[in-house]
C-alpha cells in the first residue's frame, strides 16, 4: 500500500508542475481566439448571426461538456439564444412574451363598425361607446 499510495501522490506532482505550466498558455490561446471573434464581430453590420441546425447541435453538444457554464465563453449567439435552445430541446414551454396581449378579433370588428357607422367620430367617442355601450345607447 505504500508504494501505490507514493506512486500516487508522485503522480499528483506531476500533474500539479504540467498544469501550472501548461494552464496559463492554454488560457492565453482562449483569450487570442476570442478576440479575434471580438475582431470579426465588430465588422459585421447585422449583430444577429443566424444559426443552421448543425451549427445549433454542436454548440449544444460542446456546451454540455462545461455543464452549459456557456455565459464567458459564447461569443457569437447570445447566452439567452443558448438558453432558449436548452429550454426547448428540455421540452420546456418557451417564455411567454412580455406587453400587452393581443387584441380579441370581436373587439377589432366592433370598432371597426363603429368606425364606418359614425365616420364623425374621434378615438375618443369611440372607446367610449366600446367602455360604456349601455350608458351611451340613448345618445346615438
Amino acid at each position: 500500500m505504500g508504494k501505490t499510495n507514493d506512486n500516487f501522490r508522485f503522480l499528483q506532482v506531476v500533474f500539479i508542475l504540467l498544469s501550472r505550466f501548461y494552464m496559463p498558455r492554454y488560457d492565453v490561446r482562449i483569450q487570442i481566439l476570442k478576440y479575434q471573434i471580438k475582431m470579426l464581430r465588430d465588422r459585421i453590420d447585422d449583430p444577429r448571426i443566424i444559426t443552421e441546425k448543425e451549427e445549433r447541435t454542436e454548440l449544444m453538444r460542446l456546451g454540455a461538456l462545461i455543464d452549459h457554464d456557456i455565459s464567458d465563453v459564447m461569443l457569437v449567439v447570445k447566452p439567452k439564444t443558448y438558453r432558449t435552445w436548452q429550454r426547448k430541446k428540455a421540452g420546456k414551454k418557451p417564455k411567454r412574451k412580455g406587453g400587452r396581449p393581443e387584441t380579441e378579433a370581436g373587439t377589432i370588428q366592433l370598432i371597426l363598425k363603429l368606425v364606418t357607422e359614425n365616420l364623425g367620430w374621434g378615438y375618443k367617442r369611440i372607446f367610449g361607446e366600446h367602455c360604456h355601450p349601455i350608458e351611451n345607447a340613448n345618445e346615438v
